[in-house]
């Protein structure tokens, strides 16, 4: 038996946002304490955020609005790691 959604849910950009700190959050919580999962973790709610008002959005968009660094300094946080 297939099941079809019969309606279709919309949210505000408030709740969307809310939603996504809420699950940043709890990931950084419960998954893990170090900072370049933390770092990944708040990455990921500003590129949600950001793609939601523009979807064309690049990772150097998101890199510039959401931190102010550029994306190449960005990714550098994650070279190093083990």
């Amino acid at each position: 038996m297939e099941l079809t959604r019969t309606t279709q849910a919309t949210y505000t950009e408030d709740q969307v946002r809310a939603a996504a700190r809420g699950a940043a959050a709890m990931l950084a919580r419960e998954i893990s304490d170090a900072n370049r999962d933390t770092d990944l973790i708040k990455l990921m709610f500003h590129a949600t955020l950001h793609l939601l008002r523009e979807p064309d959005a690049t990772f150097a968009d998101v890199a510039h609005e959401g931190y102010q660094f550029s994306a190449q300094e960005i990714k550098g946080w994650w070279t190093g790691w083990s």
